[in-house]
């Protein structure tokens, strides 16, 4: 069985009380609907986008290969022929996907896939008219790994639409130096999309500059919010005042991506307090090293 929560089973020792009601039991969730693989949630159509929390979701000596912690199922039955893209883009945890194909008995895995954009996992299937197919979203990287909040989205191959990235917001740390950047993104899901930040500044006959790189991913409707810290490289503080900021965006599902820009723009930087960061800002704080990975296929 899998790790379930928080809660952890064990012996209660209670002391009888003339007049008290016993003390009750915690309550424990019980997990979800699609957990084993004969409960499957039903796909119906193409595009198709499902969210939901696994983290009650159980493992299972019987899922087969490449289905690890906290399993869900969902099965599609296309009434045509033509590829689909299945993604987890979106999702809070590491997660890993499998898609099979065949009887639910008899089923053959023919894609597992970990890690396409980041740790989320994208597989793209020629599915044919007909046919069952058995999708298995899983925590990396074993049986007892937890879940969380899981993304799961159906829909046909194609380029992304171009994020538009805007900075809303720049201020920096009046002892650190350091500066703090907000923004937003407008793209559409299922995508993932990345911003690459680089700030100037003139100070003096020197000039301070500083890099930032952003991961987060397209929301179901409107705007993303980005949020971005960053220090110069080039032993000059960033201070309050003009700067400018080249802003790069990208958007891409491990399999096509679209770029837009660089784009610069003048900032006005104001001075603000160093106690507080942009941690909980929103969606998608810069993340050191962070990549738009190529798609990987894993086997296990």
């Amino acid at each position: 069985m899998a790790r379930r929560g928080l809660l952890r089973r064990g012996m209660v020792a209670v002391v009888a009380v003339v007049g008290l009601v016993p003390l009750a039991a915690p309550a424990q969730a019980a997990p979800p609907g699609n957990d084993a693989v004969e409960r499957a949630r039903v796909v119906r159509e193409v595009p198709s986008r499902f969210v939901q929390s696994t983290g009650e979701a159980t493992s299972s000596a019987d899922d087969g290969d490449c289905v690890l912690g906290s399993s869900v199922w969902y099965r599609y039955t296309p009434t045509e022929a033509g590829r689909v893209r299945i993604s987890t883009v979106g999702s809070s945890y590491d997660t890993v996907l499998a898609v099979f194909s065949g009887p639910r008995a008899e089923r053959s895995l023919v894609a597992c896939v970990d890690d396409s954009v980041d740790l989320w996992s994208v597989a793209e299937v020629d599915a044919q008219a007909g046919t069952t197919y058995w999708i298995a979203v899983s925590a990396c990287c074993g049986p007892d790994a937890a879940g969380g909040r899981a993304v799961l989205s159906f829909y046909r191959p194609g380029l992304p639409p171009a994020p538009v990235v805007r900075v809303t917001s720049a201020a920096t740390g009046e002892v650190s130096g350091r500066l703090f950047v907000r923004g937003t993104v407008a793209c559409s899901p299922p995508f993932a999309v990345a911003v690459q930040l680089s700030v100037s500044q003139r100070v003096g006959r020197a000039v301070a500059r500083g890099d930032a790189f952003v991961l987060t991913t397209c929301p179901g409707s409107g705007r993303a919010r980005w949020a971005a810290e960053l220090d110069s490289t080039t032993g000059w503080a960033l201070r309050a005042g003009r700067a400018s900021a080249t802003v790069l965006g990208q958007t891409s599902d491990g399999y096509d991506y679209r770029e837009a820009g660089p784009r610069s723009r003048v900032v006005e930087v104001t001075e603000r307090e160093d106690a507080r960061t942009v941690a909980g800002a929103g969606a998608g704080l810069a993340q050191a090293g962070a990549t738009l990975a190529p798609r990987k296929e894993l086997r296990r």
